[in-house]
């Protein structure tokens, strides 16, 4: 069952000193009439040099960065022209993993406190259960309950993105946009969350559109694999 479809996407920014007075104003497209379909349970790799393109369409995905022209039908449902209780779907069935595990996480607030904090906004659960679902959460990525109480700081890379996942599953998603999420970190570290993200797409049967650069990586996870170059898929 095709879970997002995505037709002639564009999303447009000004160019840096362009259009001053708001006259002749000059248009980057940072994508530039991406079309693309994923499956339920299905990974689409995404790959690309730097600046073609990726992290935007990933976020326009999500409603993250203005659309400017096509479709992102999630369920059924064009996303680009929907309105607030649609969005607010999109946000309870879809979460992002971000390429800095240290920078996507908020220094001032502890492990628990985070994902929690995910599970109160989206009312995944009752505010008593909380506590022992960031427990589950944090077993389900191979992370000790124990470390509900440490602060990102005290954490390794790989222990950061973990983390990270486990705040994308609290929604209990039904796509996850990956963006670059090994980048950063060592290779044994991207092996793990590869074999991580591979066993939870499996038990969850998770729809991934996983960002990357790395085609060893790609290889390994990715069921299908698009090209980006300039904003376009070719």
């Amino acid at each position: 069952m095709t879970l997002l479809q995505v037709n002639d996407l564009e999303v447009r920014f000004a160019a840096a000193g362009s259009g001053l007075f708001g006259l002749n104003k000059q248009w980057v497209r940072a994508v530039n009439g991406v079309s693309l379909t994923l499956a339920a349970g299905e990974t689409l790799g995404l790959v690309g040099e730097s600046g073609s393109g990726k992290s935007t369409l990933g976020r326009a995905i999500l409603h993250l960065n203005p659309i400017s022209a096509g479709q992102v039908v999630f369920d059924g449902i064009d996303m680009a022209h929907a309105g607030p209780v649609d969005i607010a779907r999109l946000r309870h069935e879809t979460a992002m993993i971000f390429q800095d595990p240290y920078a996507a996480l908020n220094p001032r607030l502890t492990v628990g406190e985070t994902i929690a904090e995910v599970l109160r906004v989206q009312r995944k659960v009752a505010s008593e259960n909380i506590p022992r679902r960031v427990d589950e959460l944090l077993d389900l990525v191979g992370l000790r309950p124990e470390l509900a109480s440490r602060k990102p700081g005290s954490l390794s890379g790989g222990q950061c993105q973990r983390v990270g996942i486990a705040r994308a599953l609290a929604v209990e998603p039904r796509l996850i946009i990956a963006d670059e999420c090994v980048a950063a970190l060592d290779v044994s570290i991207q092996g793990q969350i590869i074999n991580l993200l591979l066993e939870l797409q499996q038990r969850m049967n998770l729809a991934i559109l996983f960002i990357a650069h790395d085609l060893a990586i790609v290889r390994r996870l990715c069921d299908r694999v698009a090209v980006m170059y300039l904003g376009k898929i070719v």
